[in-house]
């Protein structure tokens, strides 16, 4: 499978962190809740660092925030510290504030 083909390639890279694009939507919430439940201890998570390829321009804890499909579904379940995606903070900090220019 794909998840497969990650593990591997984080497990083979002798970088000490993995860089994962992510997207977001139904396939990606379906994704990360397969990641929270058949992949937790076969992929050491904590070497992945996530960014976002597309991220809604509303507050991580709306409904509609991709960010929170995966908080959720994925970084809480698996202790993944905001460290491994806080680069998707500094993208919505930046969204907001071209955001506020344009008003």
């Amino acid at each position: 499978s794909m998840t497969d083909q990650l593990g591997a390639l984080i497990s083979a890279i002798g970088e000490p962190y993995f860089n994962l694009a992510v997207s977001g939507g139904g396939t990606a919430k379906k994704m990360f809740s397969l990641w929270a439940d058949e992949y937790r201890s076969l992929i050491d998570w904590k070497r992945v660092r996530f960014y976002w390829v597309d991220e809604r321009c509303v507050s991580p804890k709306d409904d509609e925030s991709n960010y929170k499909h995966a908080k959720d579904l994925f970084f809480d379940p698996l202790k993944i510290l905001p460290n491994r995606f806080s680069v998707f903070m500094e993208n919505l900090n930046r969204m907001r504030k071209a955001n506020d220019i344009q008003k």
